[in-house]
């Protein structure tokens, strides 16, 4: 059996084979990070829905000072469906996202659920930047989640048509987010390429029984990709550095 190994950057539930095509099956709402160098385009939906508070007492939350967290930011909540705060600044400084982040974490008074807290900062009328302090992980090099979040609170402040597509960049990576608006309600759509690290042969039978399988010596390596890839963040980070963002990774 021929199993392509493909880099997504998010939790992949299953790989399966269905007219001489593999499909990568993506847990909701989570393919999430670099758009890199395959040409096979990678794409999720999910709605846009507040359904539960973010912030206790305060649904919805649209552009709102929360002196918890900042006392000069304004925030948005969005969950899609896990929880988001969101605020847009004008420049960004890393460890005021931290010290935020961990102020939500640590206010379940506030907060009940925690919530995933980003910064958005605009580059262009199509580019912004979002970095995300993710609950239960902190700072992380992308989430997808977040950068759904964001791209609807970057419609909503600046009246941009939520269709628009808008490249999002975190300090992992970027993709493409626009907004498809159906009865009412905006629907994420975040695109982004897989790369293929390498094809290898294994034995279905082997890994079922738990002993394993040791590809290393049949594995094809799709070096090539591997190397648009790291071109592609090469790029990325290029660009974050001329705008002035400065991340730890």
């Amino acid at each position: 059996m021929s199993v392509p190994a493909v880099a997504v950057p998010g939790p992949v539930l299953v790989i399966a084979r269905s007219a001489n095509r593999w499909t990568v099956v993506i847990a909701v709402a989570m393919l999430f990070a670099p758009l890199v160098s395959s040409p096979a385009l990678v794409a999720v939906t999910v709605a846009v829905l507040v359904r539960v508070p973010v912030v206790a007492g305060r649904n919805p939350l649209t552009q709102a000072r929360l002196p918890e967290l900042d006392p000069a930011l304004t925030f948005t909540a969005v969950t899609i469906p896990n929880p988001h705060l969101v605020a847009e600044v004008d420049k960004y400084v890393e460890a005021d996202l931290v010290a935020m982040g961990e102020q939500v974490a640590g206010r379940p008074d506030v907060f009940p659920a925690g919530a995933n807290l980003s910064v958005l900062l605009p580059l262009a009328p199509e580019e912004i930047f979002v970095r995300t302090f993710e609950r239960g992980a902190g700072l992380t090099a992308s989430c997808g989640s977040g950068m759904a979040a964001s791209r609807a609170v970057y419609s909503h402040v600046s009246r941009i048509d939520p269709g628009r597509e808008v490249t999002v960049r975190n300090a992992g990576g970027m993709a493409t987010v626009s907004l498809s608006v159906r009865d009412g309600r905006w629907h994420p759509v975040v695109q982004g390429n897989a790369t293929l690290v390498y094809r290898a042969r294994v034995d279905p039978g082997a890994l079922i029984r738990g002993l394993g399988a040791d590809v290393a010596g049949d594995r094809e390596i799709s070096s090539d990709e591997e190397r648009a890839y790291t071109a592609l963040e090469e790029r990325n980070a290029a660009r974050l550095r001329a705008a002035g963002v400065e991340t730890t990774a």
